[in-house]
């Protein structure tokens, strides 16, 4: 999708801060204007039952942009 960087992570260990810093140096590199990271769930197959996180920077544009301030 453009504008949208998505990182994806299937890791026995959450690791939050990384892998949000790694969000925004990727969406930095692709030109995106939001982005997320998506964590799978142990023993869930089915990627709406992942977790999604993202800088609350980026929620509060993603936010802006539905709400048509932006």
């Amino acid at each position: 999708m453009p504008g949208v960087t998505i990182e994806i992570k299937n890791h026995a260990k959450i690791n939050l801060a990384g892998w949000t810093t790694e969000l925004e140096v990727e969406m930095k590199n692709d030109g995106a204007w939001t982005g997320t990271v998506l964590h799978k769930r142990k023993g869930k197959g089915d990627v709406g039952e992942w977790y999604a996180t993202m800088p609350a920077k980026v929620w509060l544009e993603l936010l802006k942009k539905a709400d048509g301030k932006t």
